[in-house]
């Protein structure tokens, strides 16, 4: 009796030690998130003064380019879909078209359309395990192909912008 009492024990100890519902895979916490999700909010830039902001909301990336102190800087929020930019009224603006190609857990891809053809272009993003690069490749796989890595930090969209351009 005592041998199938411990025997009963083994089995119930084992049975309740396979795994966590928290996650986990051997340990190791698997984020499983949408890249959005993962870095709402959160900046990356690099030392020419080019800034991206990852939101998870409407407006769901912000763009900065440091201008200096003399012409201050300039900021975008784009948003999926339409983006207009300029005045309607005297009827040049930019249209800028955003649709989400792909995005997963690892990587956010989107194409760019413009009325300005300069700025047509497929961009992906994706983020370092360690969460503190950011990589984006503008037309990835084309002669055009251009690749930025930005470093995470601690600076915020609004405090580096004099001059907010919202899409109307």
């Amino acid at each position: 009796m005592k041998k199938l009492y411990l025997f009963a024990i083994i089995i119930l100890a084992f049975g309740c030690s396979g795994g966590d519902d928290d996650g986990s895979e051997n340990g190791v916490f698997i984020d499983t998130r949408k890249f959005l999700e993962k870095y709402d909010g959160q900046g990356f830039g690099d030392a020419e003064g080019y800034y991206f902001f990852n939101y998870g909301v409407k407006e769901f990336l912000g763009e900065i380019q440091v201008q200096g102190t003399e012409v201050g800087n300039i900021c975008w929020l784009y948003e999926g879909g339409g983006n207009y930019f300029g005045s309607h009224s005297e009827g040049n603006y930019e249209v800028i078209w955003i649709e989400t190609k792909s995005h997963t857990d690892e990587a956010l891809v989107i194409t760019m359309d413009s009325t300005d053809n300069d700025r047509d272009a497929e961009i992906k993003f994706s983020v370092n395990a360690a969460g503190d690069i950011l990589t984006v490749i503008f037309d990835e796989g084309t002669e055009d192909e251009y690749v930025a890595r930005l470093n995470k930090t601690s600076e915020t969209f609004s405090s580096l912008c004099d001059e907010i351009l919202l899409s109307r």
